[in-house]
């Protein structure tokens, strides 16, 4: 097989991953595993030692979920085999699905115990996770079950009155299959609760995992034999030292590590990066306002860099479009998430931006974009630039989810092309500048 080296959105240190392979053969590393699939396949014609239950393919399909792509016929048969794994692939390309199929497959719901454990940095993306997996649970042909035996199967566990009335549920039943953020988990799980876990997946784990405090915390809650761990993201940085450390520090079995990285060639989305330069006095939100204006994307995201910036920003959109716009149009529609607020208006937020005739436009800052799938979003705005490469990824990953094509726009000043620049060579994209004229509407 030709080994190659390309991933989209993939750091340097993904890049020079073959190399140092190569320089540092006495400490042989675990195998790295090349992605050179194209075709998809049927959910049931996956290699061996997959087993996926009829029950589980009659719901993905309900989903529209027909068949597996290049990042499913990689993985998942990998989980099947019970070895560790660390996947990296790009934003929107079904690493969810890749980590869920197997361990709703694997999991024994007929067990009233903890047996996998998915863990996640912000609750938006737990909760998400959570509603996929309750939909490709629903209606077992093995286990006939309700609403209220599905949500003692799944359960997603999060701050506030709601977490203390699970816990309290669960003096009777533990559910089967647990998603959690990770202050909730170090907070409210006791080894006694995970002592029997058999499946660990760190989503995003490259936000928390890595040279945090969270580590000690996450390593104590597990059992440390007869689990399989996945790590799961868009990006690592450091590939080499990470890879070393799992079998150093045992976070990963010795001889059963596998590690994936999909090559850009067989997933590429259909994203077009676009830059703006602002010239003297021009006004951003007044610029982006006039943009909307012409493009009318049915669903789009705004990025800031401050997450206290955000209310202040919507009254400012809102206000320029009052000022551009006569009575007779449309107001625009918009939200805004915040990390400072409660998670139950969170949650509104969200139900409001995805439904069908909802909000069209969600402000929201970097803290909380990792994993939202929102495939409706196709356009995506960096009213300010983003401060590092890796951020740049997880936003423009906010669109073209599962193939479908995207466009992102990013305003900057002179000052900052030479940081464009620098994300343009290391994730070996083109940025073209906005080519349409920019009306003016303030008469």
């Amino acid at each position: 097989m030709k080994q190659t080296f390309y991933g989209l959105f993939a750091l340097p240190s993904l890049v020079t991953w073959r190399g140092c392979l190569l320089r540092k053969r006495r400490n042989q590393p675990p195998k790295v595993d090349y992605c050179c699939v194209s075709a998809s396949r049927s959910w049931n014609s996956l290699p061996e030692p997959s087993f996926i239950p009829n029950w589980l393919i009659r719901n993905l399909e309900k989903e529209g979920f027909q068949r597996s792509n290049v990042v499913q016929q990689k993985a998942i048969p990998a989980i099947f085999s019970g070895k560790d794994i660390i996947l990296i692939a790009p934003t929107g390309s079904g690493k969810t699905l890749a980590f869920l199929i197997p361990l709703l497959s694997l999991v024994d719901f007929k067990k009233s115990w903890i047996q996998a454990l998915i863990l996640v940095p912000t609750p938006e993306l737990g909760f998400q996770i959570y509603r996929l997996t309750k939909s490709l649970c629903s209606s077992m042909s093995s286990y006939p079950i309700g609403r209220t035996r599905e949500d003692s199967l799944i359960s997603f566990l999060f701050h506030g009155e709601e977490m203390h009335r699970q816990r309290r549920n669960w003096k009777h039943k533990l559910p089967v299959v647990l998603i959690s953020t990770l202050e909730s988990a170090t907070e409210s799980l006791s080894y006694t609760c995970l002592d029997k876990i058999r499946y660990i997946v760190l989503d995003e784990f490259d936000d928390y995992f890595i040279g945090s405090s969270w580590r000690s915390k996450i390593l104590g809650l597990l059992p440390s034999h007869s689990r399989q761990i996945i790590f799961s993201s868009a990006t690592l940085q450091q590939c080499q030292h990470f890879l070393h450390q799992c079998r150093q520090q045992k976070w990963t079995k010795q001889d059963g590590l596998e590690y994936i990285l999909i090559d850009k060639t067989e997933w590429m989305p259909k994203v077009v990066h676009y830059y703006y330069v602002l010239k003297g006095e021009e006004n951003r939100i007044q610029l982006l306002i006039n943009i909307w204006r012409q493009q009318r994307p049915n669903k789009a995201i705004v990025f800031i860099r401050e997450d206290s910036m955000l209310s202040h920003t919507a009254l400012n959109l809102q206000e320029e479009w009052k000022r551009q716009t006569s009575e007779k149009e449309e107001s625009i529609s918009l939200v805004w998430l915040s990390a400072n607020s409660s998670w139950k208006s969170r949650q509104h937020v969200m139900a409001t931006f995805r439904k069908d005739g909802g909000a069209n436009l969600l402000l929201i800052s970097g803290q909380l974009m990792r994993g939202l799938d929102i495939p409706e979003v196709t356009q995506v705005y960096n009213l300010e630039w983003t401060d590092g490469v890796e951020e740049y990824v997880h936003r423009a990953g906010r669109s073209a989810r599962w193939l479908r094509e995207g466009l992102v726009l990013s305003f900057i000043r002179d000052k900052e092309l030479f940081a464009l620049e620098r994300v343009s060579n290391q994730l070996n994209i083109s940025f073209q500048q906005w080519p349409f004229e920019v009306c003016n509407h303030n008469e």
